[in-house]
């Protein structure tokens, strides 16, 4: 139902759950006045500004959806490599131009015109040489390319190199696109994976290395002393269901993160926000497919029936699940990268309310990539929410009314809450905070409320049993007369 403004009309909304290319949101880069901190490009102008990779024009703009030159675009690809140009008189572009050409990154008689916007097809013969890419296997991949035919001849071995490397995912239907211009901000974003040190230089994500994903240079295996060296102290620490902690980093949610810890090591990762990922995998972007002869799927029914896929890497080692907003053009929404071993399943009162806590994290991170403002956390409203999540478990039933008739506006007004606006959102059977909160957001009714605008403070509540489903999850919203 639609909220209004008036007490007597309420949002009650349940749902019961049983169980191409570019990075997602960050923060802008610090005097680009049209970079916005939630962009989807954010992260990677950022990055290669602060590295002096690129740079903006004159009057303080990045101009991001303007097409890069053939120039502009040699430009960053040689101080991505770090390949030394020679001071020479003339213009702005020529040292690189001649780096180019003596690196041979093309022929000297390719471009008449260094001026022009650069094809996606220049690009991957650019980068493929560049790289000296020589990925294995790569005529295999020829039926994944939907235009493959309409390729080029010339073009064809660089467009393998740079779709098998992970470099060039495509489009949501399958095709290459190679006679299209690209824009500043997705050449910054393709930019950034080349720098020395990424996924794709290490060997690329087909090695199934535990470095392919990492948060701010954490990656699975690390100790824990050397993640707190790279990261610092967590903002909070929660105790999780696997017998494990979390080490959250909240106090930006726009690089929101959980890293596991378990037995002195990273056992997990997982964020919303800021994952540095391989392939196509980035927060932010349009899910459009993935070959089973990069990263093969261990359940391909979970991405239409639950808004998600997993998927393993290093012979079963490690479980990569893929989180997507079914709402929001299928972008990917949410990455949870762990240890295959180690997640059977612990309860208790300290498990759940820091559980209830993640999710509160969740919601926030989500409103924060969506341009909302944070909720505050509400201590009366998670102990209403937690009651009865209890309940429901305990009698075994599944409703906004309890079995006793109260409303969620009486628990809510039973805990002293004095509320204008008021709602809540149920799930149940979800095996973790990641998967419920998925569900709900792509729910077109709980969404609802985990985005509106209206709502200033939540609590969260969860229970866990043997009981009917086990898992039983309350989130209460409300804004305070």
């Amino acid at each position: 139902m639609r909220i209004q403004h008036t007490k007597s009309t309420i949002l009650l909304v349940f749902c019961l759950l049983i169980t191409m290319l570019f990075p997602g949101t960050a923060a802008a880069s610090p005097g680009f006045s049209d970079v916005n901190g939630n962009a989807w490009y954010a992260d990677a102008v950022g990055y290669l500004a602060d590295r002096n990779i690129i740079a903006g024009y004159g009057d303080g703009t990045f101009g991001p959806a303007r097409d890069v030159t053939v120039a502009e675009f040699l430009a960053m690809t040689i101080q991505a490599l770090d390949i030394p140009v020679s001071t020479t008189s003339g213009t702005w572009s020529q040292p690189f131009i001649q780096a180019g050409q003596a690196n041979n990154f093309f022929d000297r008689h390719w471009f008449s015109d260094y001026n022009q916007p650069i094809s996606r097809g220049d690009v991957a013969l650019i980068l493929s040489r560049a790289l000296e890419l020589d990925v294995p296997g790569r005529y295999g991949l020829r039926t994944e390319i939907n235009d493959y035919r309409d390729i080029p001849t010339p073009y064809r071995d660089y467009a393998l190199n740079v779709y098998g490397a992970g470099l060039m995912a495509g489009y949501p239907d399958g095709t290459l696109g190679l006679d299209r211009s690209i824009t500043r901000a997705e050449a910054a974003c393709l930019v950034r994976k080349i720098v020395p040190g990424s996924p794709v230089l290490a060997g690329g994500p087909a090695t199934g290395t535990d470095g392919t994903f990492s948060y701010q240079g954490v990656t699975l295996g690390l100790s824990r002393t050397d993640a707190l060296s790279k990261l610092g102290q967590p903002d909070r620490i929660s105790e999780n269901q696997w017998g494990g902690q979390w080490y959250v980093y909240n106090r930006d949610y726009r690089r929101f993160a959980m890293i596991g810890i378990q037995s002195g090591v990273v056992n997990a990762l997982f964020s919303n926000a800021a994952l540095d990922t391989p392939l196509d995998l980035s927060i932010g972007t349009p899910y459009g497919g993935l070959s089973a002869s990069k990263i093969p799927i261990l359940d391909s029914t979970y991405a239409d029936h639950y808004n998600q896929f997993k998927l393993a890497e290093r012979n079963g080692d490690t479980v990569l699940t893929v989180f997507f907003d079914n709402l929001d053009g299928k972008r990917i929404s949410g990455l949870f990268y762990r240890m295959a071993d180690g997640h059977t399943t612990a309860q208790g009162s300290t498990v759940q309310q820091d559980m209830a806590r993640d999710l509160f994290d969740l919601i926030n991170a989500t409103r924060v990539r969506k341009g909302l403002p944070v909720l505050t956390w509400s201590d009366p409203a998670a102990t209403a929410a937690r009651n009865h999540a209890r309940d429901m478990h305990d009698r075994t039933y599944f409703s906004h009314t309890c079995l006793s008739g109260s409303s969620p506006q009486d628990r809510l007004e039973r805990q002293g809450i004095d509320w204008s606006w008021s709602g809540e959102n149920l799930a149940a059977g979800q095996r973790d905070v990641f998967q419920a909160h998925n569900a709900l957001l792509n729910s077109t009714s709980h969404r609802t409320s985990i985005l509106s605008p209206n709502f200033k403070q939540l609590g969260t509540g969860i229970w866990i049993g043997p009981n009917a489903y086990r898992f039983y999850y309350v989130e209460n919203y409300f804004t305070s007369r």
